[in-house]
């Protein structure tokens, strides 16, 4: 039945091998391939498939290396429920390669949407060294993305604000008062 699926329509068998557990065993080794090289090249449309194949054992690695290589567009248009690790780091490493304003100023607006998403160590990643990219550092939307890490509460306060401090962007701690 794999077999004859048109490259077309390929990511029916991945929804199938979502909806079907145990079914990858039986999978002649032809059809293995031919699903391992379609997941690596996912197209863009169907990057919201990433979710169940990051947790999906026999194409996984396949899986992590197609967020690798994602781009900002395919993933601007890509909607997440619930933001798979792998994704959020794609998300910080571009964040902090932006190669002008408005690039940061434009894919900060993007990670506002999922920084609930973002766990403990992301926001250290981020904080740790947004102020490396002068782009990033003085794009206008640091501090509204700085304020809605802050207010996920993933990070006891002070160790927060050390981190700003620490890291360049003293300019966004706040004073003693406001912190309670």
């Amino acid at each position: 039945m794999f077999r004859n699926v048109a490259d077309a329509h390929l990511i029916t068998t991945i929804k199938f091998l979502q909806d079907v557990p145990d079914t990858w065993q039986f999978l002649g080794p032809d059809v293995r391939q031919r699903l391992q090289n379609y997941v690596t090249k996912l197209p863009g449309d169907d990057l919201d498939e990433v979710d169940f194949l990051l947790g999906y054992v026999h194409l996984q690695a396949q899986a992590r290396h197609r967020v690798r290589v994602a781009t900002k567009k395919e993933l601007s248009n890509t909607m997440f429920f619930d933001m798979p690790k792998e994704v959020a780091d794609k998300f910080i490493s571009l964040y902090l390669e932006s190669k002008s304003f408005d690039d940061a100023n434009d894919w900060a607006k993007q990670m506002l949407v999922y920084t609930v998403d973002f766990t403990a160590d992301h926001i250290r990643t981020l904080l740790t060294n947004a102020a490396k990219n002068s782009q990033v550092l003085n794009s206008f939307q640091i501090g509204p993305l700085i304020s809605n890490l802050r207010s996920k509460k993933k990070i006891p306060n002070d160790e927060f604000e050390k981190l700003l401090t620490d890291n360049a962007l003293g300019e966004y701690v706040l004073v003693a008062h406001e912190q309670t």
